[in-house]
């Protein structure tokens, strides 16, 4: 994926530099930055994080990045202009791609190559933006040609390698040991050196009730049942298939362990139920320029977020003396002197309605891979769909039938918006499914304990945090509106 859709991105804006197109298309490469190649490789990013893979990880994010802030840049500006921001930021991800390659020295020389590249066509691209000059334009349009080709051929290789087992075209691995990489113990089987085993396993300590009632989970440094700690080790059904945290498990995340905790998720739930409960009074009956769709969400959010999920209602989407408002016509004026003007306000609507109506859909199908015990991606899949599904045609088609001209078109307008910030809640998501939770408390918790719904409401809220850039830029392009509408 990260291949792929850096194969596009670099083509496109190739031919804008070469002039294959004319200088006025930037906008639609632009859209190509935004829409194909950045959630692409964020996507990448997140499952090489996933899998250990920090090299990988590291180049598909900067790469996802700086594709995104390209993107950006060139809608924001008159065709043809330099931007000096940008320019340096490119000279910054190209060395933040050389760095990458350096960390991951030659265990694979496919993908270093193609990194390599890639980092010698930002730092031309970020001269030319920083000097100008035709000359620079030219010799980074043509690297781009040419990483174009090497990261095709590269995301070939791979695709054909993972799927049959046999690349069509050569990758480069070396599979012995890679500098920075000793054999030793790890070499000749001494399992405390193994993926997921600290080398403190042998030490003493405490085990602690980590699911509210059901099971145990150890800490760092304590003993697990079997006589060793396994931090993180994998649960069947729930964490990647034969998979452990690795050198992940060097992260203390123990402290976290308060959102398996009675004492905190009982009144945090109590508080986001009985915020929820007022909210919905409240829009049917006093902040009633809410759309519909919002009416829906809201609640939501409140229940997940608790406490900050009132606080962003209040303060973002109830405009100030709006109960004491003169008719319908004066309570939309307010909201709409409150909401419109401020990007800030019009985004976290976009975010909440987006992670509102994904949200149902996510815990449900939580709930339902946990009873039937789906693996870790099974249930990342299927939550991705039932979220996907339940968020475009319960919440945003809602909301999109109140700016297309057919059913046809609103459906089409909710599936596109819908698309990009789910895949950014689904990161949110996944990290911590496969990272946090395991890091914090051991194994993934059943629905039937506290741990389970305090990490659910952190997996959302992540989530809620990942898609609120992705949100803006849909609002920027036109893709979504926003909260507060103008009659």
């Amino acid at each position: 994926m990260a291949f792929f859709g850096l194969s596009a991105a670099t083509f496109v804006l190739a031919g804008l530099q070469l002039e294959w197109i004319p200088p006025g298309e930037g906008d639609s490469v632009a859209l190509v930055l935004l829409a194909f190649s950045a959630p692409l490789q964020a996507l990448a990013a997140v499952f090489a994080l996933l899998a250990r893979d920090a090299a990988t990880a590291a180049g598909s994010g900067v790469l996802a990045g700086t594709w995104a802030a390209t993107g950006a840049t060139m809608l924001s500006s008159p065709p043809a202009a330099t931007s000096g921001g940008l320019g340096l930021l490119l000279l910054v991800s190209g060395a933040a791609l050389a760095a990458a390659v350096a960390a991951a020295g030659t265990a694979k020389l496919a993908a270093s190559a193609v990194l390599l590249t890639a980092s010698l066509r930002f730092v031309l691209t970020g001269v030319y933006e920083l000097a100008g000059g035709t000359g620079w334009k030219t010799a980074a349009g043509v690297t781009g040609v040419v990483l174009a080709g090497l990261a095709l051929l590269a995301a070939t290789a791979f695709a054909s390698g993972d799927t049959t087992g046999r690349p069509l075209l050569p990758t480069l691995r070396r599979t012995g040991p890679q500098p920075g990489h000793s054999g030793g113990a790890a070499a000749v089987g001494d399992t405390r050196s193994e993926a997921g085993v600290p080398r403190s396993c042998s030490t003493g300590g405490h085990r602690r009730r980590a699911h509210g009632g059901r099971g145990t989970a150890t800490r760092p440094g304590g003993d697990a049942p079997g006589g060793r700690e396994r931090l993180g080790a994998r649960v069947p059904g729930h964490l990647w298939p034969g998979r452990s945290l690795g050198r992940l498990s060097v992260i203390e995340l123990g402290w976290l362990a308060f959102l398996a905790e009675p004492w905190f998720v009982l009144p945090f739930y109590a508080v986001g139920f009985f915020g929820a409960v007022w909210v919905t009074w409240d829009a049917y009956h006093t902040n009633t320029p809410l759309k519909p769709a919002m009416r829906w969400a809201w609640p939501v959010i409140v229940f997940f977020f608790g406490p900050v999920g009132l606080a962003l209602y209040l303060f973002t989407a109830r405009a100030p003396g709006i109960g004491a408002a003169d008719g319908e016509e004066e309570k939309q004026q307010r909201h709409n002197d409150y909401v419109l003007p401020n990007w800030f306000r019009r985004t976290t609507g976009s975010v909440i309605h987006c992670v509102g109506g994904d949200g149902v859909g996510i815990v449900t199908a939580m709930i339902m891979a946990r009873v039937f015990g789906l693996s870790f991606w099974e249930e990342w899949w299927f939550e991705y769909l039932v979220g996907y599904l339940v968020g475009t045609l319960v919440f945003q088609y809602k909301a999109m039938s109140m700016h297309a001209s057919s059913w046809p078109q609103a459906i089409y307008m909710a599936f596109r918006g819908e698309w990009y910030s789910m895949l950014s809640v689904m990161a949110g998501m996944g990290l911590v499914m496969g990272v946090v939770t395991p890091l914090a408390v051991t194994e993934q918790p059943d629905p039937d304990t506290y741990a389970f719904w305090g990490f659910a409401a952190l997996g959302l809220f992540v989530g809620f945090v990942l898609t609120y850039p992705m949100n803006w830029l849909e609002i920027k392009v036109g893709y979504k509106h926003g909260m507060g509408r103008q009659h």
